[in-house]
């Protein structure tokens, strides 16, 4: 019986060291993507997407970045030709519209849905490119620069049932990433 117990908890330990290492993997990788790119964040916005999908066992997810009043995508990971052209054709989007991004951006807080089909907090639209892309939860964090919205980071996953405090904690961290390299480049 103290055998297994202890295997266990090594097991656990071990899990928690890769996640640890995967996380600090992707973090250097994005740094290293941030400093080849003083003048162009396009690359940033791709990796820290493809990044948050791979460390968070998402399915596909969508970054946008405020340009006045209006909200554009700007990284995407594709799920397929159909849902993709759903979702792209959804932007530009108002500001002041009742899409995910849009009100996360106003609120300047994370938005973790349980099941994005069905969930009637979002907008028909929205549950209809949920259904379009193949997803079923959903998180979107903003883009903070100094306590203002400046976009958001979004990731899903076919499986119904959100994200932990956790993955949204560590999804933050790309959309501050995102930050640091928009910032970057108007500096430069």
């Amino acid at each position: 019986i103290e055998n297994v117990r202890l295997f266990t908890e090594l097991q656990a330990s071990n899990r928690e060291l890769t996640t640890a290492l995967d996380q600090q993997t992707a973090t250097s990788d994005i740094l290293r993507v941030i400093s080849r790119s003083q003048t162009d964040v396009q690359p940033v916005f791709d990796a820290i997407l493809a990044s948050a999908v791979r460390l968070l066992g998402a399915y596909s997810g969508g970054l946008t970045r405020l340009a006045g009043e209006q909200i554009e995508l700007v990284a995407l990971t594709s799920a397929d030709q159909a849902g993709d052209a759903a979702l792209r054709a959804t932007f530009p989007q108002p500001l002041h519209s009742d899409q995910p991004h849009a009100e996360v951006i106003r609120a300047r807080v994370a938005r973790n849905i349980a099941d994005a089909q069905t969930d009637p907090r979002w907008p028909e639209a929205a549950r209809t490119y949920a259904r379009l892309r193949g997803y079923r939860s959903a998180v979107a964090v903003p883009l903070l620069r100094h306590d203002e919205a400046i976009g958001a980071i979004a990731v899903n996953r076919r499986e119904p049932g959100g994200f932990t405090d956790d993955e949204i904690a560590l999804l933050q961290t790309f959309a501050d990433q995102a930050v640091i390299a928009i910032e970057n480049v108007r500096l430069f």
